[in-house]
């Protein structure tokens, strides 16, 4: 949707139903026509997934970040809460490793 200009989703409540579904949230900041875009970029979106599952999986396309790497946030031993506390788990003062 990022590459439509839309903004992203909002992941849905407990419990899921489905696996990673998303709930449309629709407020009063949205117009008619802002709503009506957004049906049409989901229907663009559902007929590339049945077309080119790929494209879709592999998407964002034209944003500055494609896809985080989400090994990161699995691995207790990379995070770091601040960037004085990443430095110090590179070992160097300076983040260098060296």
């Amino acid at each position: 949707m990022a590459d439509y200009g839309i903004d992203p989703f909002w992941m849905s409540h407990e419990p899921w139903i489905v696996a990673e579904p998303f709930t449309p949230e629709a407020g009063e900041l949205w117009s008619k026509e802002d709503i009506d875009l957004w049906i049409d970029v989901i229907a663009k979106i559902a007929d590339e997934a049945r077309t080119d599952p790929e494209m879709v999986k592999s998407a964002p396309h034209n944003q500055p970040v494609a896809q985080v790497n989400g090994d990161v946030f699995e691995d207790p031993k990379k995070w770091a809460m601040t960037w004085r506390a990443y430095q110090r788990k590179l070992g160097t003062p300076d983040g260098s490793g060296a």
